[in-house]
């Protein structure tokens, strides 16, 4: 990730999604759950690095699109949620975060994470309903590890 964005100061905020996505993932998998006080951190961490990188070293408007994308994100989700889409609420926020780190970057960045990590989360989905067969009772996606890693992946990918 360092290799294609640079080790700047707008690199930064995918840093914090990088480091707590492990945890996210984890807990996300075990209990189905994605606890508040690590999106709380997440969300701190970046909007003070979000701050710094804006008015210490570079041009507003960028941290001004992290924080467009960032609310545009969470207001999305939250309305989802809100609707029994299927949403939980740390799913929500973790949308608003990856708004927060991703918008620094780029329009396209959020949407594109969200694109592939609903569309891994799908896949993975379909795969479990095929291979397993489960009973007619409701079952939960966890999202969280499918959002984070497509998050990642963005950051990874060619765009402009």
């Amino acid at each position: 990730m360092a290799v294609r964005r640079g080790t700047g100061p707008w690199s930064w905020p995918p840093l914090v999604l990088a480091a707590v996505s492990p945890y996210l993932a984890y807990t996300d998998l075990r209990w189905r759950r994605l606890p508040n006080r690590a999106l709380t951190a997440a969300t701190s961490l970046t909007l003070g690095m979000l701050a710094a990188a804006g008015l210490g070293t570079g041009p507003v408007w960028r941290t001004e699109r992290a924080l467009i994308c960032g609310a545009i994100a969470v207001t999305v989700a939250a309305s989802a949620a809100l609707a029994g889409a299927g949403l939980g609420g740390g799913d929500a926020k973790l949308i608003g975060v990856i708004g927060l780190c991703l918008g620094g970057c780029g329009w396209t960045y959020p949407v594109a994470a969200l694109f592939i990590g609903f569309a891994a989360a799908a896949v993975w989905a379909v795969g479990v309903v095929v291979v397993a067969r489960p009973t007619p009772s409701p079952r939960t996606v966890p999202l969280g590890p499918f959002l984070t890693a497509g998050a990642l992946l963005t950051l990874c990918l060619p765009m402009t």
